[in-house]
This record gives C-alpha cells, sequence and structure tokens, in this order.
C-alpha cells in the first residue's frame, strides 16, 4: 500500500478494512493498494489534518486591566491543500462585554499568527469566568480536529452583603423582635468561617432601646446566617426612634443600610397643680390658676392638645 506514492506498512487488515500509518511526509493525495497478483486498486483521496498549537503568555489574568498573548501556530509549515482553520470562543465570558480579542486569522503564506486578548474592566460582580478558543482544522474530505485554548479572567469587584430583616422592619415597644439575616450574594457558599460585624446608627440606643449581638459568624460552606433583634420594653415614655442597620465581613462590601422604626407604647405621664385649692367669694377671690406639665426629659417634640375635664356640684 502506498499514500501518495510513499510506502505504507499495514498494522492489521480484514476482508473489508486495512490499518496503516500514515508515512512520514504524506500528507495528502491518493491511496494506491497493490495485491500479491499484481493488480491494483486506486481508492480514495486521503488527507492528514495537522496540528494547531496554541500558546498564551499568561493562563490567568484579570481586571482591570489584565492582558495576554495569543499565539497560534500551524503545522506543517504547509498546510495540506483546501485546508482550512476555524475559531470560535465558548465559555461563560462574553466577548465585547468581559473581554476583547484580536483577530486569529492567518495571512496567505504564514504559518503563525498572535493577538492580544485584553479584559474589559466594569463594576459587576461577576465572579471569575472563562474564555475558551476552539480551533477546528477541515480538509476536503469532510475530516476534522479540533484543538482548544483555556483562559481565565478573574473578576476584582467586591459583591456586598445582603441584609434583610423579618418581619417588617416596624416595631411597637411590646412587641418580640425581628430576625436579621446576612447573606453572601451570588450563591457562593464561604471557604472559611467568615465573621460578620453590625454598625448600629438612628436614635434608639443599644443597650437601653433594643438588643442585638454585634458580631455573627458565617461558617464554612454555608451562605446565610440569622441573629435577633429584641426590643427592651420599659415605662420610661420615648418618641417614637429609628434604628439603621449595616452589615461589614471581610472580602465584601458592606451592606446597603436597614431602617428600623420602633414606636413606644407608654403613655407621657401629666401633672395637674392649682395655685390655690378654695376661693372665696365675699373676699373677691375668683381666680385660681392651674399648671399642666410633664416630667423633666419628657418634653414634646411638637405641641399637643390637652383636654381638661371637671366634675363637681359647681357648673362652668
Amino acid at each position: 500500500m502506498s499514500l501518495n506514492g510513499a510506502r505504507g506498512v499495514p498494522t492489521s487488515w480484514s476482508e473489508t478494512v486495512i490499518q496503516v500509518p500514515v508515512p512520514s511526509g504524506a500528507t495528502t493525495g491518493p491511496v494506491t493498494v497493490t495485491a500479491q497478483a499484481g493488480g491494483v486498486s486506486n481508492g480514495v483521496d486521503f488527507s492528514v489534518l495537522p496540528p494547531i498549537a496554541f500558546e498564551a503568555g499568561a493562563a490567568v489574568v484579570g481586571e482591570p486591566d489584565g492582558e495576554t498573548t495569543i499565539r497560534v501556530r500551524r503545522f506543517p509549515e504547509r498546510m495540506p491543500a483546501g485546508s482550512t482553520v476555524t475559531f470560535s470562543y465558548e465559555g461563560s465570558a462574553t466577548p465585547g462585554s468581559d473581554y476583547r480579542l484580536g483577530s486569529l486569522d492567518t495571512p496567505a503564506g504564514a504559518n503563525r499568527v498572535s493577538a492580544t486578548l485584553q479584559v474589559l474592566d466594569d463594576s459587576d460582580v461577576e465572579g471569575n469566568e472563562e474564555v475558551e478558543i476552539v480551533a477546528v482544522v477541515r480538509d476536503l474530505l469532510g475530516g476534522s480536529r479540533s484543538f482548544r485554548l483555556k483562559i481565565l479572567l478573574v473578576d476584582d469587584d467586591a459583591p456586598a452583603l445582603r441584609l434583610s430583616t423579618h418581619p417588617v422592619p416596624v416595631l411597637w415597644e411590646g412587641n418580640r423582635g425581628l430576625e436579621v439575616a446576612v447573606t453572601v450574594p451570588n450563591g457562593k457558599e464561604l471557604a472559611a468561617d467568615t465573621p460578620v460585624t453590625f454598625t448600629f446608627g438612628g436614635t434608639a440606643e443599644r443597650g437601653s432601646d433594643y438588643e442585638m449581638a454585634e458580631t455573627v459568624t458565617l461558617p464554612a460552606g454555608r451562605r446565610l446566617v440569622r441573629t435577633r433583634l429584641e426590643l427592651i420594653d420599659d415605662a420610661h415614655y420615648e418618641l417614637h426612634e429609628t434604628l439603621v442597620l449595616q452589615a461589614t465581613a471581610p472580602g465584601y462590601l458592606a451592606s446597603p443600610e436597614v431602617w428600623v422604626s420602633i414606636h413606644d407604647d407608654d403613655a407621657t405621664p401629666l401633672t395637674l397643680t392649682v395655685d390655690r385649692l378654695n376661693l372665696s367669694e365675699a373676699a373677691g377671690e375668683r381666680t385660681a390658676t392651674y399648671t399642666v406639665s410633664v416630667a423633666e426629659g419628657e418634653e414634646s417634640a411638637t405641641d399637643s392638645k390637652i383636654n381638661v375635664s371637671a366634675r363637681g356640684t359647681a357648673r362652668l
């Protein structure tokens, strides 16, 4: 058997199939089979698809301005007549929004080309993504061979924690409180225990108006942790107060603020005083002055209407 004139040595054969390695230097051409009796049979042409060598200056690049050079080399120096190489791009990264890559089309007469892959910076929290360059070599006979190169694109945008409450964060002093949940976004479980710290703002005071842990731990392998905020009930009249919660953790942006409104359920005690308890009509004592007051520190922030009622035998 000869392949384009180069002698090939069969390694196995049957009545219908002969297997023979392609001799060195034979890439395409006719297959000729010569029987012992001297008969010659010319079959279809054969074609050996040449390999493609991929090479990247760096297999891992990241935001904000990472880039790497992609080099493609075709073997042998001359491609078989009619063979083509096409490129496609796969993976989770999106061309045009996550990266930009120059053309890998090889100029006529050349067997190698290089292009720059540039990472495009953004503020989206995406996590690391991958681009896979796929080269497919095809011949005139319909055969094909594919080659792949993977590049990892590293995201530099830190995700923000999510802070939520249940039920709705509007509470009355006698209520049981509410549940506070901290969630890691994007469904990613933590590789190690991570401390979460809460900051407290607003007019309500921790320790006198409410109780809540200052730090909780997000366990490894989890993406959610819960804690509770409990109100402190007292008999002290207070104006409605607010609590502003925020959560922080290493490697994450602080969560958006959550506002909790706390309404007081204690009535303001009033004190009524009169400058004289007895009036004498004969003595010309015609008026008495009464004063309504609240205790020091209980001053109202807004105007209040006070209703006064009277009882007794005297008539108004």
